[in-house]
């Protein structure tokens, strides 16, 4: 790869970081524009896999009127190497950033990098971030109902020393004991609200790989005619 090559000539400033990549991170820089058409086809089959489970209950079941055997399989698969999966999919996202970094001190003008690679940019960003934001804020708010919890339960035990001192106050035991109905139900609900976004963020993490689909087109790789 040649230094500053290109029809027209680059900012000073993008040639001297490109001739600086050139000089210290070509290997790296072919081995991701090679990697990344294989890293695609695997994060495809990585969502197929992630989605088998509605496939098959939606699609399959509905046209031969019996679930898959085999994408019931695919579905304890993806549960059970959950953890890789997401270890994966992290390298899949730092690959094309990688090639995005080198691809944009090639480009002349930053309106002509995001023309060029427009598809690129989508695959991991905004959207795929939303859905990130998405998932961290329920997370985030998992972490909120759990200090609201572990509170209320706090002032549930101040709750039960204070109805024992006041055992024989008749009136304030009953008040007493209507407040702690009222914690109880409070707590009842918190988890499950903490329930139904800790059974969402899965989702959510699926929905995010799906923009990232877009870079399919870089499969055009493999149907490619050797010169």
């Amino acid at each position: 790869m040649k230094k500053g090559s290109g029809k027209e000539k680059l900012p000073r400033w993008k040639k001297t970081v490109d001739d600086f990549n050139i000089d210290h991170f070509e290997k790296i820089e072919r081995f991701v524009k090679k990697a990344i058409p294989w890293l695609v086809l695997l994060l495809l089959f990585i969502i197929l896999g992630e989605f088998a489970g509605g496939i098959n209950r939606q699609i399959v079941a509905r046209i031969t009127g019996h679930e898959s055997h085999f994408l019931e399989q695919v579905v304890e698969f993806m549960h059970h190497y959950h953890t890789w999966v997401i270890i994966l999919d992290e390298i899949i996202i730092a690959f094309f950033v990688l090639d995005l970094y080198f691809n944009f001190f090639k480009s002349v003008t930053f309106g002509r990098f995001v023309k060029k690679y427009f598809l690129d940019i989508i695959a991991v960003t905004p959207v795929g971030l939303f859905f990130r934001g998405s998932e961290a804020v329920a997370l985030a708010g998992d972490i909120g109902l759990g200090q609201e919890i572990t509170h209320v339960a706090t002032e549930t035990e101040r709750a039960i020393v204070e109805g024992e001192r006041i055992a024989k106050e008749g009136e304030k035991i009953v008040k007493e004991g209507e407040r702690i109905a009222k914690v109880v139900e409070a707590e009842k609900a918190a988890k499950a609200t903490r329930l139904s976004r800790t059974a969402r963020a899965p989702r959510l993490a699926r929905l995010a790989r799906l923009p990232r689909l877009v870079r399919l087109w870089r499969l055009k790789t493999f149907f490619k005619k050797k010169k």
